[in-house]
């Protein structure tokens, strides 16, 4: 009988002694949790963050293109105009030389 009462301490003893581990591990496991909950919180901050800078770059992009297709609308627009400028200034200039020529005729003509 006094032989089964130790045993029973000493069984006692011993799952006291696994409790007390277990406990630990499970405030450890607790705590571990509770800290990738706050990184996880941190994490879903950052990605909104993110999120929110990436969908301001593309609307910035996009108004760039525009702006940039603006530009070379503009610039070819332009450069038809100049285009047709250069060509007016030739036929200017063709008939000036006609008409230098003509008067330098009639004149010689006319001595």
């Amino acid at each position: 009988m006094e032989n089964q009462l130790v045993n029973a301490r000493s069984d006692l003893t011993q799952t006291k002694k696994q409790a007390d581990t277990s406990q630990k591990q499970l405030n450890h496991s607790t705590n571990d949790m509770e800290s990738l909950r706050n990184q996880n919180t941190l994490l879903e901050k950052q990605n909104k963050s993110l999120a929110a800078e990436c969908e301001a770059v593309k609307n910035e992009l996009f108004e760039v293109k525009q702006q940039l297709a603006s530009s070379q609308q503009r610039e070819a627009t332009l450069k038809m105009h100049l285009e047709k400028h250069a060509r007016e200034m030739n036929q200017m200039q063709a008939m000036i030389s006609r008409s230098e020529k003509n008067y330098q005729v009639s004149s010689s003509e006319s001595n």
